[in-house]
């Protein structure tokens, strides 16, 4: 693929050029694509996590005073399930699963199209993704 751009012809180099910048065009669409999904993801995530700590404050708003008395259910530690149990979902669902679903997407394609121009490379190349994602792994866990 590098001959075209040592190429003379210039109907070649004008063809050659416009399916380039039409490939480019696309994958930055694609990539646009990407980030608009995770917006989404971000909003509905943020909805859900909205709808679920009014349900849980609506049940907990109906218990009879005698369930406040109990051990493990005073207004501190129900304060702390309204904000932290539903931000663990809110981060399960929102914008972690769209990042995810980008990541997966981008590496699809990019595999697609090393393998497409470059196949031996891209054989060797993708045999590190494991050890990548089990270093990634790692870390989240020291993180954690």
């Amino acid at each position: 693929y590098v001959h075209y751009m040592y190429s003379h012809d210039p109907s070649e180099l004008r063809t050659q050029s416009a399916l380039w910048c039409g490939l480019f065009g696309a994958v930055a669409m694609a990539g646009l694509t990407g980030w608009v999904l995770q917006g989404f993801y971000a909003v509905a995530g943020e909805r859900l996590t909205q709808r679920l700590r009014e349900s849980l404050l609506r049940a907990i708003l109906k218990q009879d005073a005698g369930f406040f008395d109990k051990p493990g259910h005073d207004a501190g530690v129900m304060s702390s399930v309204l904000s932290g149990d539903c931000e663990c979902v809110h981060q399960l669902v929102g914008p972690s699963l769209g990042i995810k679903i980008q990541l997966i997407g981008s590496i699809g394609i990019g595999l697609a199209v090393a393998l497409f121009f470059q196949w031996k490379v891209a054989l060797v190349t993708s045999a590190g993704i494991p050890v990548i994602a089990l270093a990634a792994a790692g870390r989240q866990k020291l993180i954690t």
